[in-house]
């Protein structure tokens, strides 16, 4: 199971990187793998915070030694967690909601820790320790991400075209003006343009 939820994280700082350095196939790259690690803890939360590997999770006897309500708060932290991916996704692609979706899962977040050390303290309730390393590295990454504008993340992506950036941000405040939304077309057909240019030479 770890391997394969290291994978996942890997793909998409690659397809970080590969936005940061304004490569093709960036967008693609950035939402596939990011996409896939949601889909990884909504499905498969039980299984990743109860410490079973991926064999393990597709047999029924590796969940009777299992108290239920381990089960139960796996996939609750499963989807909570999810939930946090894809308000990831959208912060980073600038989407509409990132904050939302964000600020929701970090509230459920919150609410499912408070649930878990009610249960851990009256039930006897168990995760191991590092499950809970993904849960606090996550849930402080969509703090930080959550804090952050989304002009400082334009900023960041194009320091060096500062027209072009501008241009981004007036889309990302006005998603139904029209004017800017044709502006920033011309400008990113005009860098295409301009990209073909200097690979062709």
């Amino acid at each position: 199971m770890k391997k394969w939820e290291k994978i996942l994280w890997s793909s998409f700082l690659v397809g970080l990187v590969f936005k940061l350095m304004h490569w093709p196939g960036a967008g693609i790259l950035t939402v596939f793998s990011l996409v896939l690690v949601a889909l990884f803890y909504f499905y498969l939360g039980v299984g990743v915070f109860n410490d079973l590997s991926l064999k393990q999770m597709f047999n029924r006897k590796n969940y009777t030694h299992k108290n239920r309500l381990n089960l139960l708060l796996g996939a609750l932290f499963g989807i909570v967690i999810g939930t946090l991916v894809i308000g990831i996704l959208f912060k980073f692609m600038l989407w509409p909601g990132g904050n939302i979706l964000l600020s929701v899962g970090l509230i459920s977040l919150l609410l499912s820790l408070v649930v878990y050390l009610f249960l851990h303290y009256f039930e006897k309730i168990f995760f191991e320790k590092r499950v809970f390393v993904r849960v606090v590295l996550i849930g402080l990454s969509s703090f930080v991400l959550c804090v952050i504008q989304s002009d400082s993340f334009i900023d960041f992506y194009y320091p060096n075209d500062p027209e072009y950036a501008n241009s981004l941000k007036q889309i990302v405040h006005n998603p139904s003006d029209s004017v800017a939304q044709e502006n920033f077309i011309q400008l990113r057909n005009e860098r295409t343009t301009i990209s073909k240019k200097k690979t062709t030479n």
